[in-house]
């Protein structure tokens, strides 16, 4: 362990070097190699797994060389848990602690424990399988602190029968300064919403945890030390939209964690997980103040590291304390050997290498087709998921539909004609959809899927031809780069007011409505008639007829009329009827009657031709236009509600865009210093921040 030594000049200060990596999103070479399950992995994310470990050991080297105190990595070491890719990782810390000695500290990641998705990719037969799966456990010994120097370990022991927040401890690795390493992560079946000790995205503080932290805390300010914490996710929000848009890159209930966190002693934390150099603040009602200092990935653009000089000054009536924030990125690796390629490589610069490998439109369609892939894997292999997203879409379309479906024409109120929606009945023609969803053809669902995305993505923006794609790319890299204070580019500008106006929105609902027909389509073949209405026939009333042991999915009637209106059906849908089989003027379906089939019937009908072509002339005359967004013309009410969901659409993704690509705080995220005051008597530790 090293010794922090005082300044010649004043027996009052210390200096602490604190370097600082997150998001190494490591993935050792050793389970790289260049196959189809592979490159479809890789390019369905922007990270670059095959310069993870030349980009570690390069920043390692460029942190050395400013002989840090102590190393601070706050989380997702690993692409996805890989114990093999633990395991190198930790060797590598172990040989940075014995050449510098910097005592390294690691808060676990969302990636790094209880991962299903664990892959080893270098196999004989090229396919890939499970990689070593890394428990709570393993990380912890890997890990370990003492095993880089550190004595005098303090940790957090969970209540009987939980293991949430297990991996977190506290440590005095220089005299004056104590830090709090935080397990933020649901990975044990009391912490994630599943009940499964399988990990998950968002973060969470236990109360056994937090008041264990709040004890550490008071403990460690008797003593006069400074307390910081070490976590991966976030405790204040790092864009004005984060909470409402993204709440699984927050801890739960953020905002009284770090209330309490503040009120107690702790100055602030460092983080990681939303792979963004941004530092953010905020001051309590009691005048308390707290930061949170996020870093980026380290093989996402920009690439950076950050090294933070916190000196102490004792006396003037109090402890100052004076936090240095640096940024370092344009780093340079030595020779490397590439594992996908065999070559030797070098990168001269990280963060440009990094830029360059952002959003594109194959990485977007890969990513959206292998999502959904996992999304129905999911689905097929775990009933309870497939029960709760059941339930799910039967509330949704139950609120949607038996509440609000009703027939506003005149025409069809003065027959007596009622229509609504059997809410068993839906939850029985889901039980009969959903299989059906999940045993489509793959590869047609993909090819479908991938296209959309393609299209969203090439939907132009600017009149000198700027996609979505190239905003979304440079409002992004804004926030990743903590550049979000610089004058935007005027064509940014200009995006910005297309997506205000609505211009993007109109163009994904005519994208998704062509989406939906052709997957309707397809959809349409499989599906019979008996099996969405839960029906086996028509009556003279319009009522129907259940379908054995199925409750009818509409409740169907008419006053009179009921027998003309079947005439009509019979006429202009013949395939839907057996033949022949009408009993006590009741109509039976033919069972195998698919909706592929009602539409070629109807198609095919000289009366449905005959009013098409009328509706086409009717169309190449002037008229009201129509929303252009909207492919045929739909009921007023149904339209008011459409346009009121385009309206809150609309300023949802130009708030989400303004949020991200504009940092209200007006705080530098890169090269900052800011000091904090406690006083000796009680009373408030005044915060102000500075530019470097």
């Amino acid at each position: 362990m090293k010794d922090i030594q005082t300044q010649p000049f004043s027996k009052t200060e210390q200096r602490i070097k604190i370097a600082v990596l997150a998001d190494l999103h490591y993935l050792s070479p050793a389970l790289i190699a260049d196959t189809p399950d592979y490159t479809e992995h890789r390019n369905s994310d922007r990270k670059m797994y095959n310069e993870s470990d030349a980009f570690l050991k390069a920043a390692l080297k460029r942190l050395g060389r400013h002989q840090p105190d102590l190393l601070l990595i706050a989380g997702d070491l690993t692409k996805d848990g890989e114990r093999e890719s633990h395991e190198a990782i930790s060797k590598i810390l172990e040989d940075f602690a014995d050449k510098t000695g910097a005592q390294v500290f690691a808060a676990p990641g969302n990636h790094d424990i209880n991962n299903g998705d664990a892959m080893n990719f270098n196999t004989p037969d090229g396919k890939a399988v499970p990689a070593g799966r890394t428990t709570p456990d393993v990380f912890g010994k890997l890990y370990a602190p003492e095993r880089f120097g550190t004595k005098d370990v303090r940790r957090f022991a969970p209540p009987a029968g939980e293991a949430g927040g297990g991996l977190s401890y506290a440590v005095r690795p220089v005299p004056g300064l104590t830090l709090i390493v935080m397990d933020t992560l649901r990975y044990s079946a009391d912490t994630t919403k599943r009940g499964v000790d399988e990990g998950e995205v968002g973060g969470t503080i236990t109360p056994a945890l937090k008041a264990w932290v709040l004890d550490q805390i008071r403990k460690a300010k008797a003593n006069g030390d400074t307390v910081i914490g070490l976590g991966h996710h976030g405790f204040l929000p790092h864009f004005s939209m984060e909470p409402k848009a993204m709440p699984a890159y927050l801890v739960q209930d953020y905002e009284t964690v770090a209330r309490d966190f503040a009120d107690a002693g702790m100055d602030g934390v460092f983080t990681g997980h939303m792979h963004a150099n941004d530092i953010q603040k905020m001051t309590t009602p009691e005048g308390r103040t707290f930061f949170d200092i996020e870093t980026g990935s380290l093989i996402c653009y920009p690439a950076p590291a950050r090294l933070v000089t916190l000196t102490r000054q004792t006396g003037l009536g109090g402890l100052t304390e004076i936090y240095g924030v640096h940024t370092l990125s344009h780093t340079a690796t030595d020779v490397f050997l590439n594992p996908l390629t065999g070559e030797k490589e070098r990168i001269a610069d990280m963060t440009e290498a990094s830029r360059a490998n952002g959003f594109d439109t194959v990485m977007l369609e890969t990513a959206a087709v292998h999502n959904l892939r996992k999304f129905i894997h999911r689905l097929k292999t775990h009933s309870e998921e497939r029960s709760e997203l059941h339930v799910k879409i039967a509330q949704g379309l139950n609120g949607l539909l038996t509440k609000r479906l009703c027939i506003q024409d005149k025409a069809v109120q003065k027959a007596g004609i009622h229509v609504s929606v059997i809410p068993q009945g839906l939850r029985e023609t889901l039980d009969a959809v959903l299989p059906k969803l999940l045993e489509m053809d793959d590869d047609a669902r993909d090819a479908l899927l991938a296209r959309t995305v393609g299209a969203m993505s090439h939907v132009v923006v600017t009149p000198e031809g700027k996609t979505i794609l190239d905003f979304t790319n440079y409002i992004y890299q804004r926030h990743l780069g903590g550049e979000e204070n610089a004058e935007p580019a005027a064509w940014a500008l200009q995006t910005r007011d297309f997506l205000a106006a609505g211009g993007l929105i109109d163009a994904f609902i005519q994208i998704w409505t062509e989406c939906a027909l052709s997957f309707s389509s397809d959809l349409s073949r499989t599906l019979s008639v008996s099996d969405v209405f839960g029906t086996a026939g028509i009556r003279k009333d319009l009522s129907l007829v259940p379908v054995p042991g199925r409750t009818p999915l509409l409740n169907l009637s008419a006053r009179h009329g009921g027998a003309l209106i079947l005439a009509v059906l019979k006429w202009l849908v013949p395939g839907l009827f057996e033949k022949g089989a009408k009993r006590g003027g009741t109509l039976c379906f033919r069972p195998d009657c698919t909706f592929a089939d009602l539409t070629r019937d109807l198609t095919h009908h000289p009366l449905i031709r005959f009013a098409a072509n009328r509706r086409k002339k009717r169309r190449s005359q002037p008229a009201e236009p129509l929303d252009p967004a909207l492919p045929f013309a739909l009921p007023p009410e149904i339209e008011k509600g459409l346009r009121q969901v385009k309206a809150q659409a609309t300023q949802f993704v130009t708030e989400f865009a303004d949020s991200m690509g504009h940092d209200a705080s007006g705080i530098q995220d890169n090269e900052i210093h800011f000091n904090i005051h406690w006083r000796d008597a009680e009373g408030d530790n005044p915060l102000s921040f500075q530019t470097s």
